[in-house]
């Protein structure tokens, strides 16, 4: 599970998009797992949505949702980079965006999601 959990991290760290503030990029899962201290379960691939916008102090941030979730995640404070890469984290989550590759984990307090998505513009 240690390397699971290496691998995504590393994947985390690495890659780069082409898009600008204010685009919506549609994706498709390729990897959804919860991680408990037991157990690595693969969940459900989603297709799903994801804005870009800067708010009303002038930071970037992200907003996306998938089938099993009730509340969309909104990041703000999100780096937005000359590249149009962005890389943020709060409250527990990380998402970094770049080649049109997705890569988002949330701690939550029994489990830890990880999902790995390809996104094109909408």
């Amino acid at each position: 599970m240690k390397k699971l959990i290496l691998t995504i991290t590393l994947f985390l760290l690495s890659a780069q998009s082409y898009g600008e503030v204010g685009d919506v990029y549609f994706c498709s899962m390729t990897q959804h797992h919860k991680v408990t201290e037991s157990q690595v379960e693969e969940m459900e691939l989603y297709k799903f949505n994801m804005g870009s916008s800067v708010d009303e102090s002038k930071y970037n941030s992200l907003t996306f949702s998938w089938g099993d979730m009730s509340v969309p995640y909104y990041i703000s404070r999100v780096k937005h980079k000359p590249e149009d890469n962005y890389t943020g984290s709060s409250y527990g989550f990380t998402v970094q965006f770049q080649d049109g590759n997705f890569y988002f984990s949330a701690i939550h307090k029994k489990f830890i999601r990880l999902v790995i998505a390809e996104c094109e513009i909408f």
